[in-house]
């Protein structure tokens, strides 16, 4: 339970942030609000990555096993532990039985020609560099040059 008489700092709607630790100065927090700085461009990349989720395998594995017995009768279920689905998009290192790095190869829609899941493949990527430079434009250099270096 969040004990408010303890919180030191309200963060305005808006406001972008950056903490530092008073003993060592190092960054503990950044808050950037508008990273895209543009509504339309934010809303094209959840396009993308609701694409990639609708048509890539799930990868969470975690599940939870319930079973009920009552009298003779025995129901068994599955389900996730987390309701979520992550994917994974862009370069694998392969199966640990098969190493190779190559493209992941997750789409599990039928429907999808070869051409939309090169097309879908590039949209990716292209968010992927966009955020980057995004991250190198707008990171505190303490930041961004641990991404670099």
């Amino acid at each position: 339970m969040l004990d408010e008489k303890k919180l030191q700092y309200d963060v305005e709607s808006g406001a972008d942030v950056l903490i530092y630790d008073k003993e060592t100065e190092e960054l503990v927090m950044v808050i950037l609000r508008g990273f895209t700085g543009h509504p339309e461009l934010l809303s094209y990349l959840e396009q993308v990555v609701k694409a990639n989720v609708e048509h890539r395998k799930n990868l969470r594995v975690c599940f939870i096993f319930n079973s009920i017995s009552f009298l003779s009768y025995s129901l068994h279920n599955f389900q996730l532990a987390d309701p979520g689905k992550l994917v994974q998009v862009g370069v694998s290192a392969g199966a640990r039985s098969k190493p190779s790095l190559d493209w992941v190869r997750n789409i599990t829609s039928n429907r999808l020609s070869d051409n939309s899941v090169d097309d879908l493949g590039q949209k990716t990527a292209h968010e992927f560099s966009l955020l980057w430079m995004l991250n190198c434009r707008r990171l505190p250099n303490e930041l961004s040059d641990d991404l670099v270096t």
